[in-house]
């Protein structure tokens, strides 16, 4: 039982320093990125005269699911 208990604990600090050093490889310079292609691309779709167009003409032709 003990060894168990030992082996999820150790489990969970890898998994935690797992987790920050790719919270800080994602975060590092955030605030200098620029914007991607994808976020382009979404700008150029957000105007849109009706919720059927928006569909019809953004979401369907997106290989992205809704609202990504």
């Amino acid at each position: 039982m003990k060894a168990k208990t030992i082996n999820r604990v150790s489990d969970n600090i890898i998994l935690i320093f797992i987790l920050l050093i790719a919270s800080m490889l994602r975060l590092w310079k955030f605030w200098d990125l620029d914007f991607m292609h994808d976020a382009f691309s979404t700008l150029s779709r957000l105007d849109y005269d009706s919720l059927s167009d928006f569909y019809r003409l953004g979401v369907e032709v997106d290989g992205h699911p809704a609202g990504i």
